[in-house]
């Protein structure tokens, strides 16, 4: 039932949101790995809401990725890249 998998996007938002705030305020580096596993989950959830394969989901990431100029980098992890330079 697609009520399971919605109830499921909504706690991972939650955590989410968690797990940013406490990145961004605190410059903690284990909620931001933390945030990107969360991430990939939210991303699996919707893909599979939506019958993307992990293949065209890959696609998608990249394709946003080069729309965005990152060339394959997240800004997420720019960020972390500027934080310990």
């Amino acid at each position: 039932p697609k009520d399971k998998i919605h109830i499921r996007l909504a706690e991972l938002s939650k955590r989410a949101h968690t797990l940013a705030k406490r990145y961004y305020e605190q410059n903690d580096l284990e909620a931001r790995e933390e945030l990107k596993e969360v991430k990939e989950e939210i991303d699996k959830a919707v893909a599979g809401l939506y019958g993307i394969t992990d293949k065209e989901l890959e696609e998608v990431r990249r394709t946003l990725g080069v729309l965005k100029g990152e060339d394959g980098e997240s800004a997420l992890d720019k960020k972390v890249e500027n934080d310990q330079n």
